[in-house]
């Protein structure tokens, strides 16, 4: 087979990584001979089984990090021996830690994405997750707390879990379906937000340490099932090889670059849209960055214990999964643009509502906010956008995803930690109303710059 013949047959492999393929190709995997000389299944495999896949290994992902981290204020807590002032400290510590292991992490883990696949990687980073709670749950010490959280934060979701996902779903779709794969995969992934806070909160009724087992037992079965069912989208033949010359030369690919923690700065040095566009996600991803305060607010001001908790989360979780269910449809109703904007707005009037929360009646209430503002809504769109720029600027799909990603945990070194420090006695709804800003800000830089979602 010539080489003409392996790019007509496979072109759906790179749509999305190799700008020079055409983005009519069909959203499937070939069984043709070349497919199979690649590593792929001689049984045809559609995108929507890949969607399912990547989004139960996103579930379980989400599950193990709610689950341990609905519990981790109070092992903190537990830690600082009812010490309020210190428990905020630590909390602080483990947002820091979190942020600084995703800036660290990130890059390497998607180059190497990028030059050894979607596969291996994706189930090399959730058995590592399961370990870092594994060592939580057997020797609880603020040491291993924060190192177990900062696992879950370069790793899970909102880490290389997410920069693996979406660059594999680039691999194989075009620009036109890859915002509703993205969207149905946060769908799936929205379940674990159901399952997960149920789980730890019924489990740390009985000792703060389960909710951590429990978290490494989900994440080892995402691990188990990325390592069985997934399809690598990424033969080796479409591998970017480092190579010395581009070591040399500093190319796209060099691995000096990628281990740079602030590459992606050189990205975004590229095009001024895709700069605004990349403050605009950040500062909308930034106003999700306050989860670490809710289980004290939650205690402090509504006096609930853990099983309340967790079916407030699990409650949140469902209209998650729904407002990701629909958003497909809702992106068809309005356009990409209204569709951010809206459920930005609504998402402003769910943190304002929850800063204000006195009663459980209320606190329910702002769950609503979630169906119309949750996060796919607000961000699918702008995520799709985002990597179709990148990719045409010559970047691979796993480093162009974890150059975004880089750009979210900068937010996240920061915003967690102000959320702490402005929580306090009279001040529980505070990280809430900081978090209605952020979200004021993003939606103030893409009416400013005029920067379009795709449409």
């Amino acid at each position: 087979m010539s080489a003409g013949d392996s790019t007509g047959d496979s072109a759906v492999l790179g749509a999305a990584t190799d700008p020079t393929l055409p983005h009519d190709a069909p959203v499937t995997f070939k069984a043709t001979g070349q497919a199979k000389a690649n590593g792929l299944p001689g049984a045809t495999k559609n995108s929507s089984e890949l969607v399912a896949v990547l989004g139960g290994v996103s579930a379980a992902a989400m599950a193990s990090m709610i689950c341990s981290a609905q519990a981790t204020p109070a092992l903190a807590d537990a830690l600082a021996m009812g010490n309020t002032g210190q428990t905020l400290r630590l909390l602080a510590q483990i947002a820091f830690a979190r942020s600084a292991a995703g800036i660290l992490v990130l890059p390497a883990i998607g180059r190497m994405a990028d030059r050894y696949g979607r596969k291996g990687m994706l189930a090399a980073t959730a058995f590592i997750t399961a370990c870092g709670h594994a060592l939580c749950a057997a020797f609880p010490t603020s040491l291993t707390l924060i190192l177990s959280q900062a696992l879950v934060g370069s790793l899970a979701v909102g880490g290389a879990n997410d920069a693996i996902r979406d660059a594999a779903l680039a691999d194989v779709l075009t620009k036109d379906a890859l915002a509703s794969a993205t969207a149905k995969a946060r769908a799936f992934m929205a379940l674990g937000m159901i399952g997960g806070p149920l789980l730890g909160g019924i489990v740390a009724k009985r000792n703060i340490r389960y909710p951590f087992v429990v978290a490494a037992a989900i994440s080892l079965c995402g691990s188990l099932l990325a390592s069985t069912q997934m399809t690598e989208t990424l033969p080796p033949t479409r591998r970017i090889e480092v190579s010395a010359a581009q070591d040399r030369e500093g190319g796209v690919f060099a691995l000096n670059r990628c281990l740079n923690p602030l590459s992606s700065i050189e990205l975004l040095r590229r095009s001024p849209r895709l700069r605004w566009l990349t403050l605009a996600c950040a500062l909308s991803m930034g106003s999700e960055f306050n989860t670490d305060v809710t289980p004290l607010f939650c205690r402090d001001r509504l006096k609930w214990d853990s099983v309340e908790i967790g079916k407030f989360s699990a409650s949140g979780g469902i209209f998650a999964v729904l407002s990701s269910a629909s958003c497909s449809t809702v992106l068809k109703l309005l356009g990409p643009q209204w569709l951010t904007l809206g459920g930005t707005a609504a998402h402003i009037l769910r943190n304002v509502l929850m800063s204000q929360a006195y009663n459980a009646t209320t606190m329910h209430a702002s769950n609503l906010g979630i169906l119309f503002g949750g996060v796919t809504m607000r961000l699918s769109s702008l995520l799709s956008k985002h990597t179709e720029m990148a990719v045409a600027d010559g970047f691979g799909g796993g480093e162009a995803t974890a150059m975004r990603g880089n750009s979210f945990a900068l937010m996240r070194l920061i915003i967690p930690i102000v959320a702490t420090r402005l929580y306090g006695p009279g001040t529980e709804g505070w990280p809430y109303l900081f978090s209605a800003s952020l979200a004021v800000g993003a939606t103030g830089v893409l009416v400013a710059t005029g920067v379009s979602a795709p449409g």
